[in-house]
């Protein structure tokens, strides 16, 4: 990441504090009860392999789609994520850009720089300063300033959008490749839950005249939780998204875990 002169700022960055939950008081079918619970069976390897995707998105701990709203408000990633093609530069280190692994390390490369900027506007606070940080307020979670939006989210028939709180999309980078950004709320089990996902969207070689996007996921929890869709969705290889238009389209079609998100550029 290029050297960010951050801007001084006071009386604490933002640290969203996570609100109590609405109790459940809308009527819901027996089906829709279960799914709310995200109660997906997983083999027991691919709960090792959804362990190990959170575990690799350890440093992106706390970092959530309201604090990079907020750092973007300052200015802080009006350049994109890495700025100046870096972000094509770490796929391209060792050769290994073709490997899905290598996507990941990428991800959790770009978690890791967010986590160091948001720190360094953190110390910058502590430090003093005469600018207050205000918390950017999503009106329409699934919609940011610029137009960009997810339209659908769909998992195993359960809307997960309806659970997003705050949504937040990166500048595109010079290819096209950007990073989409979710906190959620959700119940499972009969209890409250919180997490944010992050999806890494890499362009790719179009194929068949599609501009093509590959997707690598990440997921962290307030509480480990391999039920949760978006863990589920953090263990999978080989994502691919289709772009046609402004519109971006990830499906999933396995017999037992469908997807469908459904993301528009209004750019």
């Amino acid at each position: 990441m290029p050297t960010v002169s951050v801007p001084t700022v006071g009386g604490g960055f933002y640290t969203p504090v996570v609100p109590k939950s609405p109790a459940a008081n809308k009527s819901s079918s027996s089906a829709q009860t279960s799914t709310t619970q995200e109660q997906t069976t997983v083999t027991q390897s691919d709960t090792a392999t959804a362990q190990r995707a959170v575990a690799q998105a350890a440093s992106g701990l706390g970092l959530t789609a309201t604090d990079l709203a907020s750092m973007d408000s300052l200015g802080l990633l009006s350049s994109g994520l890495l700025g100046g093609g870096k972000l094509n530069a770490l796929a391209a280190a060792g050769n290994t850009s073709s490997l899905p692994s290598a996507d990941s390390v990428i991800l959790q490369q770009i978690l890791e720089q967010l986590a160091e900027l948001k720190a360094q506007v953190e110390q910058q606070n502590a430090d003093g300063g005469a600018a207050q940080v205000v918390p950017v307020a999503v009106k329409n979670p699934a919609e940011t300033a610029a137009g960009r939006k997810i339209l659908r989210f769909v998992v195993n028939g359960y809307d997960v959008l309806a659970t997003c709180r705050d949504i937040y999309f990166s500048v595109p980078e010079t290819d096209g490749s950007f990073l989409l950004t979710g906190d959620r709320k959700y119940v499972s089990n009969g209890a409250n839950r919180s997490e944010t996902f992050h999806l890494l969207f890499r362009a790719k070689d179009a194929e068949d005249g599609f501009a093509r996007y590959a997707v690598t996921a990440a997921v962290t929890q307030d509480y480990e939780n391999e039920y949760s869709f978006l863990y589920q969705l953090a263990e999978r290889a080989d994502l691919m998204a289709r772009r046609t238009g402004n519109f971006i389209s990830l499906r999933v079609s396995d017999p037992d875990w469908k997807l469908d998100l459904l993301v528009a550029l209004d750019d």
